[in-house]
């Protein structure tokens, strides 16, 4: 009965080494092709938790399946056929060592890109960042506290530039409008389902899409400390259906991009409903934020610079994922990039503060 049970134990750790690897394997294609297609995308939203999760089942799985096996006494090595023995012996243990290897490169693999290169726990926070602090926050509605309450947030924030997606309501708040009222060039702009909140001059503002769930919109507002005094940003709200291939998304934003004149742009913000490394957002930041290398490199991700911490902007019950995102232009750099805590919202703000690119 007791070998049954050791068998039946060691044919469920072989189970779950399989099909954890199995699952890690598709993670590690969901990472490698990202919304390419269709069917890669489902894999690109396996969260890099759940990645280490599956590498320590993998690991576990391995151990109880393959045990370390104890070595042979004198009597039964003598009725075995000594170098047959020997040769197998090191085969099996070296095939085994292997395997384990494997495991254990999965494991740390998985944490040290969700430790790095995902969230930067390991780097540290500018206490008092240089630039101008832009806020953007998808909100909407069926937020389970007061309207009242994410207004207080955003004042006790103060940052120049707020930037607020399916929030209609935020104007009328009392403590919206005695902060905008405070700054010499307070003022609200509402473009559909974007309110913008600044205190900074307002050179420009223009809705340039408004198509279906797809819009962008250009506000340039007076700068002095950036160049050509002015902070020039596109805003981007892009369809969060879930079905939706994003590849084709991106196909239709980039075909409405061309039909426009966007103009030079030194920030593009908002919600994307892509993760960090989507093959299809970069595609769209390309066309909002075109290369011209040497010159004019690729456009960055604001965490990529300023990033630290925790970095995940939905959802609300349970943030696991980046995808609501800030890209800088080629003349400005961020100095601290934060997604903070905002429980009992759709989705946590993100806040990057942009101050001009120094030379090199």
């Amino acid at each position: 009965m007791s070998h049954l049970l050791l068998l039946s134990v060691r044919l469920l750790g072989l189970l779950g080494f399989l099909a954890a690897s199995a699952a890690w394997t598709g993670w590690v294609i969901g990472q490698v092709l990202t919304d390419r297609f269709g069917w890669s995308q489902w894999l690109h939203w396996i969260p890099t938790p759940v990645a280490i999760a599956l590498a320590v089942v993998a690991f576990l799985g391995l151990r109880i399946a393959w045990p370390r096996r104890r070595r042979p006494t004198a009597v039964e090595l003598a009725s075995r056929e000594p170098e047959v023995y020997a040769t197998l012996d090191r085969v099996t243990t070296v095939f085994r060592r292997t395997l384990l290897l494997a495991s254990w490169l999965m494991v740390l693999g998985s944490v040290v890109r969700f430790a790095v290169l995902e969230h930067r726990l390991l780097a540290r926070s500018a206490a008092n960042p240089e630039g101008i602090a832009v806020m953007h926050w998808t909100i909407g509605e069926g937020s389970r506290l007061p309207y009242a309450d994410i207004a207080r947030r955003i004042v006790a924030t103060d940052p120049e530039v707020a930037i607020l997606t399916d929030a209609p309501w935020i104007g009328v708040e009392t403590d919206i409008t005695e902060w905008l009222e405070a700054a010499e060039h307070g003022r609200r702009l509402r473009f559909r389902n974007f309110n913008v909140l600044t205190r900074l001059p307002v050179r420009e503002a223009r809705m340039l899409i408004a198509h279906e769930d797809f819009a962008l919109v250009r506000v340039v507002l007076l700068a002095p400390e950036l160049p050509d005094g002015r902070l020039r940003i596109g805003l981007v709200n892009l369809p969060s259906n879930p079905r939706r291939a994003r590849h084709e998304i991106a196909e239709k934003a980039l075909a409405l991009i061309e039909s426009v004149e966007v103009g030079e742009l030194d920030l593009v913000i908002g919600d994307f409903n892509m993760q960090r490394g989507s093959r299809s957002m970069r595609r769209i930041v390309d066309a909002l934020l075109p290369p011209n290398p040497p010159r004019r490199p690729a456009a960055r991700h604001a965490h990529a610079e300023g990033g630290h911490g925790y970095a995940a902007t939905w959802s609300e019950q349970l943030p696991l994922w980046h995808i609501d995102h800030a890209w800088l232009g080629p003349e400005v750099r961020c100095t601290r990039y934060d997604t903070p805590f905002a429980a009992a919202y759709r989705h946590y703000p993100q806040i990057a503060w942009i101050a001009a690119r120094r030379d090199g």
